[in-house]
């Protein structure tokens, strides 16, 4: 069993972010069917190495902990993704992150099945968000 770790992009379910596939490191992106003007019934996949990885958990800690302040009221929406003392590094996380992403060879497509939601993408704590299986 496989789990989503991130959810970078959401529209009516998850777009792109941090998985597993087949218990190793994967980005996923989901496509778009420009004849069906929707997203495509498939997701794009690619590998991607343990420290890159741990760049793209980091990103989401960060992203975590702005939400979580914005929900308790101690920041507003003007400092989106991320609270003042993180956004040098948030910075460097995207610049590095979409670096990765833009060189990536997305030659893995897969159906997303969701088995178990683990928690709600929207205010996520630590730890994977849902368990899926990646079908051929």
């Amino acid at each position: 069993m496989d789990q989503l770790c991130t959810v970078t992009g959401y529209y009516d379910g998850p777009r792109e972010g941090l998985c597993t596939l087949g218990g190793a490191w994967h980005v996923f992106r989901s496509t778009w069917d420009e004849a069906a003007q929707d997203y495509a019934d498939y997701f794009q996949l690619a590998p991607v190495p343990d420290d890159i990885a741990a760049l793209f958990l980091e990103a989401w800690a960060i992203w975590q902990r702005w939400e979580a302040a914005l929900y308790g009221g101690s920041t507003t929406i003007e400092s989106h993704p991320a609270l003042p003392a993180d956004k040098p590094r948030n910075d460097e996380l995207k610049r590095i992150t979409e670096g990765f992403l833009a060189a990536t060879d997305w030659q893995i497509k897969r159906q997303m099945k969701v088995l178990e939601w683990l928690q709600s993408p929207f205010q996520a704590k630590p730890g994977p968000i849902a368990s899926v299986e990646w079908v051929e």
